[in-house]
């Protein structure tokens, strides 16, 4: 996506990251706004279910260490905990 002159004088300004534009378009709700631009932002509840999934992943995350699977032929053949 194209940025702006004025845009990114405001990123500046504002100490908005690029990561962050992504970010809001990625969880934004999607507002028409007057000429045929469209608003994205963010709301609270969305933050709050977004940092929750997240969560919940880091957990599944933390579970994996030192688990393995074995594949052959492309299906999965059998599971274990890996020990080295």
């Amino acid at each position: 996506m194209k940025i702006s002159q004025h845009a990114m004088k405001r990123m500046t300004q504002r100490a908005i990251k690029m990561s962050d534009i992504e970010l809001i378009l990625a969880l934004g709700t999607i507002q028409p706004r007057p000429g045929g631009a469209v608003e994205y932002f963010v709301k609270r509840e969305k933050i709050s279910f977004v940092i929750n999934e997240l969560k919940h992943i880091m957990n599944q995350v933390n579970r994996l260490t030192d688990k393995a699977i074995l594949i052959t032929d492309n299906k999965v053949k059998t599971v274990y905990h890996k020990h080295n």
